[in-house]
């Protein structure tokens, strides 16, 4: 099978997955719940189907696909703070404390990413096409390491995750940690693997496109009592740091 044959595939597989995807959102009203994420599915959804109006035009298609991008990206930050914010609902305390670390390395992720800029040199300032590549890089670092922090503070607090919020959080994982790795393989290889980085991207977006869809469609499971000590501690921890705060 050509590889030509391959990315359109997945192409059209996307869309029919972002398609129901965006049909199950409107059916759980995700909205109220999580409007950022919602925001995020119709955008990607709408930019799909303007990437295949205009792939006829290279010129326009260019365009379309980078804005596009630009787009998702800011949504994709939205879309973790999120997350951050539904799993640390109810536990003021540890939410100032996670803030305070989450801020913090957004700042030393933005520092590393100016860094990542910086390095091109005149590289980036004559070249549209290594630009955006970097820039996409610059951004799927600090994507992928606030999810990290995200990942990580939750297994430090002992939270529970909803199967929904979960499922928000891993998909966007996937797909941004390949992203990542694409893009930076892709600016240290020639042009002629291009065709494999679109193809391992397709995978990785469709495959998200079929967590979120999934965890969506999931009812959401009761506390197991189980838990419950872990509960009180989790409690006690949030308590110990709001009169900390406090003093």
């Amino acid at each position: 099978m050509r590889v030509a044959a391959v990315v359109e595939f997945f192409w059209i597989a996307g869309a029919v997955l972002q398609l129901l995807l965006a049909a199950t959102l409107i059916y759980r009203r995700a909205w109220r719940n999580f409007p950022f994420f919602f925001t995020y599915s119709l955008i990607n959804l709408l930019h799909a189907a303007a990437c295949l109006i205009f792939r006829g035009n290279p010129f326009l298609y260019f365009y379309v696909y980078w804005v596009g991008e630009g787009f998702s990206t800011i949504l994709g930050f939205l879309v973790v703070y999120e997350v951050f914010k539904s799993i640390f609902l109810g536990h003021p305390g540890l939410r100032k404390l996670a803030t305070t670390i989450f801020s913090v390395s957004l700042l030393i992720l933005g520092v590393f990413a100016i860094m990542i800029l910086a390095h091109e040199g005149q590289t980036f300032a004559h070249n549209i096409s290594r630009s955006v590549i970097v820039i996409e890089e610059a951004t799927r670092t600090i994507e992928a390491g606030l999810l990290i922090v995200l990942f990580s503070c939750t297994g430090a607090f002992g939270l529970h995750w909803r199967h929904s919020v979960f499922g928000i959080a891993l998909g966007l994982g996937i797909f941004v940690s390949v992203e990542l790795i694409a893009v930076t393989l892709r600016s240290h290889i020639s042009a002629a693997a291009n065709n494999e980085f679109a193809i391992l991207r397709a995978v990785a977006y469709t495959t998200s496109l079929f967590v979120w869809g999934t965890y969506m469609l999931l009812p959401e499971r009761a506390m197991d009592e189980s838990q419950l000590p872990q509960r009180g501690q989790l409690e006690q921890w949030n308590q110990a740091i709001l009169e900390l705060i406090h003093q």
